[in-house]
């Protein structure tokens, strides 16, 4: 009978281990697992406010343009319309009066 103790205790001592092993282990995973989602949450937030910062540049950037484009229409002279039949040749108007052709002919 002493050697079925001395066998359950040897048994109750190696499961201990093993218990004491995966505990181990599964509190490391769990451990590195916290730390890389808090570096991942630093590099997501970081990597969003980049991605606004370049999509406030590019809108920036998009009303410039279109105000500059404005700016230099509001500049052009405005000029009268002109009939074909008697367009001054050297308008865009007498140009077509001259050649009057289909530009993919030869």
């Amino acid at each position: 009978m002493t050697w079925l103790i001395d066998l359950w205790s040897k048994i109750k001592m190696w499961a201990l281990a093993l218990v004491a092993v995966v505990a181990a282990v599964a509190s490391a995973w769990f451990l590195g697992r916290s730390k890389g989602k808090s570096t991942q949450k630093a590099t997501d937030s970081a990597a969003q406010a980049q991605a606004a910062v370049i999509a406030a540049q590019q809108i920036a950037h998009t009303v410039e343009v279109s105000s500059a484009t404005r700016e230099q229409v509001q500049q052009l002279p405005a000029a009268p319309a002109q009939p074909v039949a008697t367009a001054d040749p050297s308008t865009a108007a007498g140009q077509l009066q001259n050649n009057w052709h289909d530009p993919d002919a030869p």
